[in-house]
């Protein structure tokens, strides 16, 4: 897949920035090898010195300052956190998956984000709190 208008903006920002391939790469959500590609073929250098502990926008490549409750920043306004969570999001660590076992049919399910859930479906719920298959009773 290539890179798109902003992607390339955003890598351009950041080599020069002084970035490496793999640290760009991680930041714009994609591989290695695209970067290096766009990188030497359009011969970009770095001109600036690379600041470790730097913080770049991760949709658009503007460099970031710390934020003045301490926290790190990694987008640099709320639309980009947005569109770059809604075109890559696969690049979110989801954690809160849950093992339940369902009170009407005793099957084994998994659900996301809720610890409470009770029932594998919504026609196990209806079965188990009216007595009837979805129908009258």
């Amino acid at each position: 897949m290539a890179l798109d208008e902003r992607e390339k903006q955003a890598a351009r920002r950041m080599r020069l920035g002084g970035l490496g391939y793999k640290a760009i790469a991680a930041r714009l959500a994609v591989s290695r090898d695209q970067i290096r590609a766009y990188v030497t073929r359009t011969g970009i250098e770095p001109t600036a010195k690379a600041d470790p502990d730097g913080r770049w926008c991760r949709w658009c490549g503007i460099k970031l300052s710390q934020r003045a409750d301490g926290k790190k920043p990694s987008f640099c306004c709320s639309e980009h956190r947005r569109a770059f969570w809604h075109t890559h999001p696969e690049a979110g660590t989801r954690k809160a998956f849950y093992e339940f076992t369902c009170a009407n049919c005793d099957m084994p399910f998994q659900a996301y984000g809720n610890a409470g859930r009770k029932y594998c479906c919504h026609a196990c719920y209806i079965r188990h709190r009216f007595g009837t298959k979805g129908g009258s009773r």
